[in-house]
């Protein structure tokens, strides 16, 4: 048989009974205040992920030439005698110089 309570534990007992009601009608008040939040930190979110997305894509246009200039490469190993062998045709018919 279940014993009855004694009147401590009656109070106790509603003491609990109010603190969880508090608690639930806490919630039930703090629940557009959590709707709120989530909703700012998700724009925030989406925001800041478009303002990286929009700035790789400024770092991406402004550095990457879409029409390089294609420029031809010289080979310089063999110049003094290719100089030389230029200078000989060019002026082939020099007029000697006068030198002290």
């Amino acid at each position: 048989m279940v014993q009855p309570m004694s009147r401590r534990s009656k109070v106790t007992y509603q003491l609990g009974e109010y603190a969880v009601r508090g608690f639930i009608n806490a919630m039930n008040a703090m629940c557009p205040n959590v709707y709120e939040t989530g909703s700012s930190l998700a724009d925030a979110s989406c925001e800041g992920l478009s303002n990286a997305v929009q700035y790789m894509m400024k770092i991406l246009e402004d550095d990457i030439d879409a029409q390089p200039t294609i420029r031809p490469v010289v080979d310089l190993c063999d110049a003094s005698k290719a100089m030389a062998h230029l200078d000989s045709m060019l002026y082939a018919t020099r007029t000697p110089s006068l030198s002290m």
